[in-house]
Protein backbone atom coordinates (compact mmCIF):
# COMPACT_ATOMS: atom_id res chain seq x y z
CA UNK A 1 0.00 0.00 0.00
CA UNK A 2 1.12 3.22 -0.90
CA UNK A 3 2.27 5.65 1.85
CA UNK A 4 -0.80 8.35 2.74
CA UNK A 5 -3.23 5.19 1.31
CA UNK A 6 -6.19 4.05 3.66
CA UNK A 7 -7.35 1.03 3.66
CA UNK A 8 -11.22 -0.03 4.77
CA UNK A 9 -12.23 -4.08 5.11
CA UNK A 10 -15.75 -4.74 4.21
CA UNK A 11 -16.86 -8.14 6.02
CA UNK A 12 -19.14 -9.99 4.02
CA UNK A 13 -20.90 -10.91 7.45
CA UNK A 14 -21.94 -6.93 7.73
CA UNK A 15 -21.47 -5.84 4.18
CA UNK A 16 -22.61 -7.51 0.16
CA UNK A 17 -20.24 -7.17 -2.07
CA UNK A 18 -22.06 -5.43 -4.39
CA UNK A 19 -23.04 -2.74 -2.26
CA UNK A 20 -19.00 -2.40 -1.89
CA UNK A 21 -19.05 -1.75 -5.39
CA UNK A 22 -21.70 0.40 -5.43
CA UNK A 23 -20.00 2.69 -2.91
CA UNK A 24 -17.09 2.57 -5.07
CA UNK A 25 -18.28 3.62 -8.17
CA UNK A 26 -20.69 6.69 -6.37
CA UNK A 27 -17.12 7.57 -4.88
CA UNK A 28 -14.83 7.45 -7.96
CA UNK A 29 -14.77 10.70 -8.89
CA UNK A 30 -13.23 11.48 -5.25
CA UNK A 31 -10.09 9.52 -5.01
CA UNK A 32 -8.17 6.61 -6.59
CA UNK A 33 -9.74 3.84 -5.45
CA UNK A 34 -8.84 -0.19 -5.76
CA UNK A 35 -11.03 -2.61 -4.92
CA UNK A 36 -10.21 -6.71 -3.89
CA UNK A 37 -12.79 -9.44 -3.14
CA UNK A 38 -11.63 -11.95 -0.97
CA UNK A 39 -13.65 -14.90 0.23
CA UNK A 40 -14.17 -12.94 4.06
CA UNK A 41 -14.26 -9.67 2.93
CA UNK A 42 -13.80 -7.14 0.46
CA UNK A 43 -11.08 -4.61 0.61
CA UNK A 44 -10.83 -0.94 -0.66
CA UNK A 45 -7.71 1.19 -0.96
CA UNK A 46 -8.07 5.02 -1.45
CA UNK A 47 -5.27 6.63 -2.35
CA UNK A 48 -5.30 10.19 -3.93
CA UNK A 49 -8.35 11.69 -2.07
CA UNK A 50 -9.28 15.20 -3.38
CA UNK A 51 -8.29 17.53 -0.44
CA UNK A 52 -11.57 18.75 0.64
CA UNK A 53 -13.35 15.40 1.70
CA UNK A 54 -9.82 13.44 2.63
CA UNK A 55 -10.51 13.85 6.53
CA UNK A 56 -13.72 12.23 5.73
CA UNK A 57 -14.05 9.89 2.82
CA UNK A 58 -13.24 6.60 4.05
CA UNK A 59 -16.40 6.80 6.72
CA UNK A 60 -18.81 8.55 4.01
CA UNK A 61 -17.83 5.36 1.83
CA UNK A 62 -18.50 2.85 4.51
CA UNK A 63 -21.75 4.52 5.79
CA UNK A 64 -22.97 4.07 1.94
CA UNK A 65 -21.87 0.62 1.14
CA UNK A 66 -23.45 0.04 4.99
CA UNK A 67 -26.85 1.84 3.38
CA UNK A 68 -26.31 -0.14 0.20
CA UNK A 69 -26.63 -3.56 1.75
CA UNK A 70 -29.64 -2.78 4.32
CA UNK A 71 -31.68 -1.60 0.71
CA UNK A 72 -30.10 -4.48 -1.12
CA UNK A 73 -31.39 -7.01 1.76
CA UNK A 74 -34.85 -5.01 2.02
CA UNK A 75 -35.49 -5.24 -1.39
CA UNK A 76 -34.01 -9.59 -1.41
CA UNK A 77 -37.00 -9.70 1.68
CA UNK A 78 -39.82 -8.14 -0.43
CA UNK A 79 -39.15 -9.79 -3.05
CA UNK A 80 -38.91 -13.16 -1.39
CA UNK A 81 -41.85 -12.30 0.60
Amino acid sequence: MAEGSQSLRFHRSLYAPEAVDEAVRAFADLAKLTVLHNPNDTLVVIDEPSADVAGVLADELANFALAETVARSRTLTVEGA
